[in-house]
């Protein structure tokens, strides 16, 4: 009877291997319809917005040591770009209501004739109000955007800020964007080239504020001219921490 377990031990070490390997390969699945969503190139979708990407193609400094890429959060940080990265000069390429698929094809159509020491991706946080995207889908347009930085610029190290918070009391699909904020981290966890500039969500929020919250504007999505001092400040030590070495300097 001992002989027949130690007969079956190896195949029962299989089986229970092999189920393993098919629960790690359901919790990795994506569904093709999401990723190619996010991760398809497309024109921007709205005449406002092309005249918007194609002025910030044409509109740049003489030699930009930081590009600002993404969405409207990358956008109005235009303004405090100066104040918060005083010692190199900035560059912004975000354009409001951008998806990562949009982002996509400015960075391949209407790419902008610099050589970046860093860039900074802020993008994905407009995918995610489609309540059909599922978490592994979004994140992987923000894996594509960070690649297609890294394809136009091979020596630029990358800052990639997570999607943050938003909504009322910023509870607003607060575990898919927890969840693709983690699919994201995890994927560029061995990448020395790229930082995740992890937040402190609490303290970001205001403790998870239902009223007014001094980091972000009144519509609970953008952030105020504070939030942008928190964020520059985590993505400084998100590179100090991955590069060894302040890239802003």
């Amino acid at each position: 009877m001992l002989h027949k377990c130690f007969k079956l031990l190896p195949l029962i070490v299989l089986m229970v291997l092999g189920t393993f390997q098919a629960a790690s390969a359901a919790q990795s699945y994506c569904d093709d319809i999401q990723t190619l969503v996010t991760t398809t190139p497309v024109i921007e979708q709205g005449p406002a917005k092309l005249k918007q990407a194609r002025q910030q193609q044409r509109v740049q400094l003489a030699n930009p040591k930081l590009l600002v890429v993404g969405d409207s959060i990358a956008f109005r940080w235009g303004p405090t770009l100066r104040r918060d990265f005083p010692t190199i000069s900035a560059q912004n390429f975000g354009v409001g209501a951008d998806k990562t698929q949009e982002t996509l094809w400015r960075l391949t159509n209407l790419r902008p004739a610099v050589d970046p020491k860093v860039a900074i991706i802020i993008i994905g946080t407009n995918n995610i109000t489609d309540n059909g995207a599922a978490p592994c889908g979004v994140a992987a347009g923000i894996i594509a955007v960070a690649k297609q930085v890294r394809e136009n610029w091979p020596t630029t190290r990358i800052v990639i800020v997570p999607i943050l918070p938003r909504g009322p009391s910023f509870a607003y699909r607060k575990d898919a964007i927890a969840e693709t904020n983690k699919i994201v981290s995890d994927n560029f966890a061995q990448d020395s080239s790229i930082a995740i500039a992890a937040q402190d969500e609490a303290s970001l929020t205001c403790s998870w504020s239902s009223s007014k919250c001094v980091n972000f504007d009144d519509d609970m999505l953008h952030p105020s001219s504070q939030g942008y001092v928190v964020l520059a400040e985590s993505v400084k030590q998100a590179a100090i921490r991955r590069f060894g070495m302040n890239p802003f300097e």
